[in-house]
């Protein structure tokens, strides 16, 4: 009989100590700090997978923007090829043009540019008066006033403006105030060229025409050469026309030889 008393006093005492451990544990977590806790193992614990889940949250942007990077590249190759093939079609069909003119011009018994002589600088603007040029050759040659003289062959600078036996003066086109009929290339309108030194150009034109930067200016003949290109538009809208400043090509310092139309 004492036996399972004791027993029984036994099982009583387990259970009171739980309910204490149980209600220690509520107590410890109630009245201890959040702070504590989270200092401990629980805390160090929760600080591990906080870490984790940062560098997952890092390593899926990561991820997002090497992905759209790629995606960004792609979009760039697509539309570099886009605008390669369409420089290639305009090529092509700048060719097809050029060779029909050719054609043409040689039905009408007018194949190639007029017959250049070349001659050679013997002095330039930093040893001549303002936008001259002098040359090596004269009248003795066959040069001839208002002959066009052209650099490279090609880029009309300006006209013979002065011949002796053995020597002829350029007056370039640019020269101050100097003044020559060309024509706006693609929108085919004549204007007057006027001169502002040092290679620099001017025209007037009315407002509503677009000239895009770029834009050349031609020397009218079967053989179209280039006088200059368009570097700024100035317009007013209380004025009806627009100012258009140009540059020759050519940076006469840097040439040698020019060529003179016969």
């Amino acid at each position: 009989m004492n036996f399972h008393q004791d027993k029984k006093r036994k099982a009583q005492k387990k259970f009171l100590l739980a309910i204490a451990g149980v209600v220690l544990c509520v107590l410890m977590l109630t009245l201890t700090p959040l702070s504590r806790v989270l200092s401990g193992p629980f805390g160090r614990m929760g600080k591990i997978f906080w870490k984790s889940g940062e560098q997952a949250e890092s390593a899926v942007s990561s991820g997002a923007i090497v992905v759209q990077s790629k995606s960004s590249l792609h979009a760039k190759n697509v539309a570099l090829e886009s605008e390669n093939a369409d420089l290639k079609l305009q090529l092509a069909d700048r060719g097809l043009l050029v060779k029909e003119n050719e054609m043409l011009k040689g039905e009408l018994g007018r194949t190639g540019s007029a017959p250049k002589i070349i001659a050679t600088i013997l002095a330039k603007p930093n040893r001549t008066p303002y936008d001259t040029l002098v040359l090596d050759i004269g009248s003795d040659a066959g040069i001839r006033n208002d002959a066009v003289v052209y650099a490279g062959g090609e880029i009309a600078i300006g006209r013979i403006g002065e011949v002796s036996a053995r020597t002829s003066k350029v007056v370039l086109y640019s020269t101050p105030d100097e003044k020559i009929t060309a024509r706006l290339e693609d929108k085919n309108i004549d204007v007057e060229l006027i001169g502002r030194g040092g290679g620099n150009f001017e025209i007037s034109i009315p407002r509503d025409v677009v000239v895009p930067e770029g834009a050349r200016i031609l020397l009218p003949s079967i053989t179209p050469t280039i006088i200059a290109t368009v570097v700024k538009t100035i317009s007013d809208e209380r004025d009806p026309f627009q100012k258009i400043l140009l540059q020759s090509p050519v940076n006469i310092q840097e040439l040698n030889y020019v060529y003179i139309a016969k």
